[in-house]
């Protein structure tokens, strides 16, 4: 049997954002390359590929976060180099997210922005009694420092040898 509240689940939402030195072009190129998320995403959140689409669009990807119950995202929709929306679907999440890409000369303005409900007895009762938006965005935390050393890795290794790319840094 599930009750009212268990239906209604607790929602999280969350817009969590940082400004990295280097061209959005440069992010979008990390951000789309999702073949290539669990090589740099944090260990914690579980990130894996259960499809990749050759435009990007339906691909499906499984995160894990240490801890929790595992929960699916699709690729929606894209639009470089500005957005990347995303819809969390299942049992357990639902709802929506999605990469905003915001040029500032030559930086970038990242911010990911989640609304999604997390279902169940369990995430009823976990919401009550911690703030649920607190660790999602300690985990997107997590999550835009490694990709702002992705990006930088990716930067430096396109330099060359004997060639060096500008520094990079991330800035919450």
């Amino acid at each position: 049997m599930t009750t009212a509240t268990e239906r209604s689940g607790s929602p999280i939402r969350a817009a969590d954002t940082m400004r990295l030195d280097a061209p959005a072009i440069a992010v979008w190129q990390v951000l789309t390359d999702f073949a290539a998320y669990p090589r740099w995403y944090p260990r914690r959140v579980g990130m894996s590929v259960v499809h990749v689409a050759p435009d990007g669009i339906g691909t499906e990807l499984r995160l894990r976060p240490l801890g929790g119950r595992s929960f699916h995202c699709r690729v929606e929709t894209l639009d470089q180099p500005h957005q990347i929306r995303v819809r969390y679907h299942g049992d357990f999440i639902a709802g929506t997210g999605e990469w905003l890409l915001e040029p500032e000369r030559a930086h970038t303005r990242v911010t990911y922005r989640v609304d999604v409900v997390a279902h169940g007895l369990l995430a009823t009762v976990l919401g009550r009694v911690i703030d649920l938006v607190s660790v999602h965005s300690n985990q997107m935390r997590a999550v835009m420092r490694d990709l702002g050393a992705e990006v930088r890795r990716r930067a430096v290794s396109t330099a060359g040898p004997g060639r060096h790319s500008s520094s990079r840094s991330v800035h919450p």
